[in-house]
């Protein structure tokens, strides 16, 4: 597989945080709209090896924080120093490339401590709650004498600033210039919630080779994840955290009834994983998660991008096997 960074520009504020499960669905909806259904449906018909796999949104030239084994800071880090950096949600990029071949919480703490006046700070989204008017479909009026007044969470970017997406992808399923066609026209559509009235509107600036995902350090033994996922049986997990993600269908299938996939629960990125087995993707595609009402074929990809890394045996928990379930 190969694999790509794709640099970003928001031009309007996100409803939808930039995940790699939906960013998959969404591509797929498109690529159905621009190559039929029968081409979607011989994308998608091995299972076991996805064509594309693409990570969350990060902060560009940041990813996210791998979580590693707990560690005593440093004495000098035993004060404001040190709730600064327990707070970091991203690390630089150049900082995760430095420490790729010995990976440790440690280690990063070194690093922050002795270049801590010129670590460079991400550019955060403000998260604000917009108040919107709910209409009636058939005055096209609000409803009601007072209306019908709801808030609405969106993701408002600073001004210039762009976020970094990464995309591992089988150049014998699916072209580099297909894939860099499908995601633009993403960009210029819209992606997410509300799309249709402006949200989640972005510009491809930069579309470059993430060498760094495609070159693994001496000795390595585990990873980072940088998508949305699943374990599976050809990693285990060492140290993540997870959360339940309640998603929806796209495309046509959101207007049906029963637009609610059920729910699943992921690692988000940053998770760490041993490797047991090496793959191009970890993670599973998975094909439970609709009801039986909303009938056709459906796929959920909980794979993810593997940043490659050696982390100490001493600093990873004893194995398990990693998980099939």
């Amino acid at each position: 597989m190969e694999s790509r960074r794709i640099r970003i520009l928001p031009q309007s504020s996100f409803v939808t945080p930039l995940q790699s499960d939906t960013l998959f669905g969404q591509f797929c909806w498109l690529y159905r709209d621009v190559h039929g259904n029968e081409a979607l449906e011989a994308l998608l018909s091995d299972m076991s090896n996805p064509p594309l796999v693409f990570s969350d949104g990060f902060p560009a030239g940041f990813l996210p924080r791998p979580i590693l084994k707990p560690v005593k800071l440093p004495t000098q880090m035993q004060d404001g120093m040190g709730k600064e950096y327990k707070k970091f949600a991203f690390f630089p990029f150049e900082v995760i490339q430095k420490l790729q071949g010995n990976l440790t919480e440690g280690a990063i703490a070194t690093e922050y401590l002795q270049n801590r006046q010129q670590w460079p700070k991400p550019a955060l989204p403000a998260k604000s709650m917009v108040t919107k008017n709910a209409l009636n479909s058939f005055s096209h009026s609000t409803a009601g004498e007072s209306g019908q007044l709801y808030g609405s969470n969106e993701l408002f970017y600073p001004h210039g600033s762009q976020l970094d997406l990464y995309v591992r992808f089988d150049p014998q399923k699916v072209s580099g210039e297909t894939l860099q066609e499908i995601t633009e026209l993403m960009g210029m559509q819209g992606y997410g919630k509300d799309a249709s009235t402006g949200r989640g509107r972005f510009k491809v600036s930069d579309w470059c080779e993430a060498t760094m995902l495609q070159s693994a350090p001496a000795e390595t033994n585990a990873f980072v994840a940088l998508s949305s996922c699943v374990a599976c049986s050809s990693a285990d997990p060492a140290y993540g955290k997870v959360f339940t993600k309640f998603a929806k269908h796209g495309g046509g299938l959101a207007a049906r009834g029963k637009h609610m996939k059920n729910p699943v629960v992921l690692y988000q990125p940053g998770s760490t994983f041993g490797i047991i087995q090496p793959r191009d993707v970890y993670g599973r595609m998975l094909a439970n998660l609709v009801s039986d009402e909303v009938g056709g074929k459906h796929v959920h990809n909980a794979c993810t991008i593997a940043l490659p890394c050696h982390i100490p045996s001493s600093e990873l928990p004893p194995k398990t096997g990693g998980n099939n379930a």
